[in-house]
């Protein structure tokens, strides 16, 4: 059973395919493997459309009425933006406490994994999906990722509109730039901005109160979350292997109505990564890891090209900031700030 992928393995992805545990399979292989396993998905297909378009305020709305400040708000709301012409819908995350990492009995645990109460004290909001192609395109006027008509793994999705797929093959400072640009270009409602989620932040979204390895339970094969379903966790039954991102949102959502924590593409989180960062920090409340590391940048919740255990809600893993890979991708967070 594949268990964690060593950074040198992902950076071998850079010169030959990364598949769950086989790399360099060869394309008549790959591509009778995946025809089989999306037999079950709409194929019906469009021509994606989105295109750049100046920065514009006025095509971003908060679609309801009220503030933070004015309402009783319960976990799950959701709330709606417009940006050029896309739908971002937002998730409400309460303040709570809740126990971030794994207990020891966890199944291909690592030691990295320590368990202990971690208290967020502000709410913020979760986009509910991984950040799409047609989100990335009208914001930046290209689309960098693999999985798309003219992409490198462009023959694998032919005759698929890729424009709901989650963009990919971006670096953590790819994202930044991202962030960077919807905020400079106040697409945020007033009194927020866009960020990356902290690590914690991340996995009390991930988990929606759920203390199991994911939402729903302790086994995963491929038909709860898009992974390598050929290396299953918690069950000895194989499931599908895609072999590629599936459209966000194909899956059923947790109890806060977010999608695709689990697999689909890993998320970058905001923090370093640290091995020892939850062993001996003492901070417990908001905790996020500034201190630069070798090990870069953390990356959560697993992607399609790995085995299910890599996208249990505690797994942790750091890469280099500036590494890109169609395995990668993000979603948003909305934070607020004070009002001047």
């Amino acid at each position: 059973m594949k268990i964690r992928l060593t950074l040198s393995l992902v950076i071998a992805a850079c010169i030959a395919l990364w598949t769950g545990g086989r790399v360099g399979d060869d394309e008549a292989s790959r591509a009778s493997s995946v025809a089989a396993a999306e037999a079950r998905f709409d194929t019906k297909s469009k021509t994606m459309q989105a295109e750049a378009k100046p920065f514009n305020s006025a095509t971003s709305r908060w679609s309801t009425s009220s503030s933070d400040e004015d309402e009783n708000l319960k976990a799950g709301t959701l709330k709606t933006l417009i940006i050029n012409g896309n739908e971002y819908r937002f998730r409400y995350c309460p303040p709570g406490t809740f126990l971030m990492g794994s207990p020891e009995s966890e199944e291909n645990r690592s030691d990295d994994e320590v368990q202990r109460r971690v208290t967020i004290t502000e709410g913020f909001w979760t986009l509910e999906t991984e950040v799409t192609q047609a989100m990335w395109t009208s914001v930046t006027g290209n689309n960098p990722s693999a999985f798309s008509a003219d992409g490198l793994y462009s023959a694998w999705v032919r005759k698929r509109d890729t424009s709901d797929f989650p963009v990919e093959q971006v670096s953590w400072n790819d994202c930044q730039s991202f962030v960077e640009k919807l905020n400079s270009g106040d697409f945020a409602p007033k009194g927020f901005k866009f960020r990356l989620p902290t690590e914690a932040e991340w996995e009390y979204a991930c988990r929606a109160g759920a203390t199991t390895p994911f939402f729903w339970g302790s086994s995963l094969n491929g038909a709860k979350a898009n992974c390598d379903g050929s290396y299953p966790y918690g069950t000895e039954t194989a499931g599908a292997y895609l072999g590629r991102p599936e459209k966000v949102g194909r899956y059923a959502p947790n109890a806060w109505g977010l999608r695709d924590m689990h697999g689909n593409v890993l998320e970058w989180c905001a923090d370093w990564y640290d091995a020892n960062y939850y062993k001996s920090s003492g901070d417990v409340l908001n905790p996020r890891n500034v201190t630069k590391t070798d090990a870069g940048r953390v990356a959560r919740g697993g992607g399609w090209s790995d085995g299910a255990a890599c996208c249990r809600a505690a797994c942790r893993r750091g890469f280099d900031a500036s590494f890109r890979y169609s395995a990668f991708g993000f979603r948003l967070v909305l934070y607020s700030v004070p009002l001047r």
